[in-house]
């Protein structure tokens, strides 16, 4: 989609992702605004037990989900959230690949990958 100054837009699906990226890596309370962010950065950071992992980010998603459909009620369905759920956690050397499922509202799905630095554990 072009938009109003000539330039290409993200729409859909990639704009719910971009979304779901920046508000889940955003730290709740900083300068984006109070519905900007979550509580992962912060929870993560302070973990000392790689165990807590899924807890922390199936929690951070739930924060997600709600933030992000109070936000978007007036967006396409393929703009909205009907589901968020944590697929796996792969640990690569001193990484852990988060795998996310999305569902939108339209039925349209898809995976995100985030890379984090393992916590200390």
């Amino acid at each position: 989609m072009i938009d109003s100054f000539g330039e290409e837009s993200v729409t859909g699906i990639l704009k719910l992702v971009q979304d779901i990226i920046v508000t889940l890596l955003t730290d709740s309370g900083s300068a984006a605004g109070p519905d900007r962010g979550s509580a992962f950065g912060q929870v993560l950071y302070h973990s000392l037990n790689i165990t807590q992992l899924p807890l922390i980010v199936t929690g951070a998603l739930d924060e997600v989900e709600e933030l992000l459909a109070d936000r978007n009620i007036d967006r396409p369905n393929d703009e909205r959230i009907d589901y968020l759920e944590l697929t796996s956690i792969d640990y690569v050397g001193n990484t852990a690949d988060i795998t996310i499922t999305l569902v939108t509202v339209a039925g349209e799905s898809t995976n995100i990958v985030i890379p984090i630095k393992k916590p200390v554990s």
